[in-house]
């Protein structure tokens, strides 16, 4: 909120809340259950290895695939996963067949699966804005 006030104040920023429908994925847990570890069995020095929760993985994921992605594992607590699935080349050629491999190491790695769905999505939408003003 402090941010978006400063750009409200110096740049007289203007913005819309709105919810829309919007495609997403909900991250669940495949058949075959969950190949998770928590991350109290596990030491933190693992090269290769993230922590967090099925919120932040699915915001990782988010980040990746490039569009968003809901926990809907029910799983609680944090774990450490391999990031080895987070080798995702940015600048594929094939983006679609990087996202297909990322979401089949989800799969294999972790025993997650991603569905594609649709939620609402609270947005911002800037109506305008204008040049700063001098300090």
């Amino acid at each position: 909120m402090m941010l978006q006030d400063l750009l409200t104040e110096r740049f007289r920023l203007k913005l819309r809340r709105e919810t829309k429908q919007l495609p997403v994925y909900n991250l669940v847990v495949a058949k075959g259950g969950p190949k998770l570890k928590s991350a109290s069995e596990t030491s933190s020095a693992v090269r290769g290895m993230r922590r967090g929760s099925m919120d932040q993985l699915a915001a990782l994921l988010s980040v990746m695939i490039g569009r968003p992605v809901i926990d809907k594992t029910g799983l609680p607590g944090t774990y450490d996963y391999s990031n080895e699935f987070a080798e995702f080349d940015v600048g594929a050629q094939d983006r679609a067949d990087t996202i297909s491999r990322t979401l089949t190491a989800i799969r294999d790695q972790l025993g997650l699966k991603v569905e594609a769905s649709k939620a609402m999505i609270e947005m911002l939408t800037i109506q305008g804005a204008e040049e700063p003003t001098e300090n």
